[in-house]
């Protein structure tokens, strides 16, 4: 699952909530994601399920933010920030992806 926008009256608190809710993250790295979501970066989820996704992204458009799912097979090349962690904690890069 991937936030690729936003729409007007996007409800920031309820989205960083809905991202901790899905992912392990702290308040400060979900609070990131928010605000490089809404400074116009692509961020990338992966998800143990397509069900899971789903949800995650029908959780995220509610609050404002217009997501979309693609399944890891697909051969699509995504130009996207990606969330990695490593022992320093959250790391966000902007690099291609292959799903």
């Amino acid at each position: 699952m991937r936030i690729v926008g936003w729409k007007k009256g996007v409800q920031k608190n309820s989205a960083t909530d809905t991202i901790r809710s899905y992912i392990d993250l702290e308040l400060s790295d979900a609070k990131s994601v928010v605000d490089r979501s809404l400074g116009g970066e692509q961020i990338g989820f992966i998800l143990d399920t397509s069900e899971k996704a789903m949800q995650f992204s029908d959780d995220m458009d509610s609050t404002g933010f217009v997501t979309e799912v693609s399944e890891l097979h697909s051969r699509q090349v995504l130009k996207m920030t990606s969330i990695r962690f490593g022992e320093n904690g959250l790391a966000l890069d902007s690099t291609e992806h292959t799903q």
